[in-house]
């Protein structure tokens, strides 16, 4: 999920700055800049799992009746 997220918000940088992805790629301080949304978007939807106990995949033990 964080990849699609990554990639979104990316672009939209890229767009609304004069950047381009070489400088992002070769600048490190750019691209913890460039991250940041990502990270707090990130963490907010999980945020968001964890308060409505949000469960995708159920791996707990369970008993069938036979």
């Amino acid at each position: 999920m964080s990849g699609v997220i990554e990639g979104a918000v990316i672009q939209l940088f890229l767009l609304a700055s004069s950047h381009t992805a070489e400088e992002l790629l070769i600048s490190a301080g750019l691209n913890m800049i460039a991250y940041i949304p990502v990270f707090i978007v990130t963490l907010s939807v999980l945020g968001l799992i964890k308060h409505f106990n949000f469960v995708a995949f159920d791996l707990g033990k369970r008993e069938l009746d036979a």
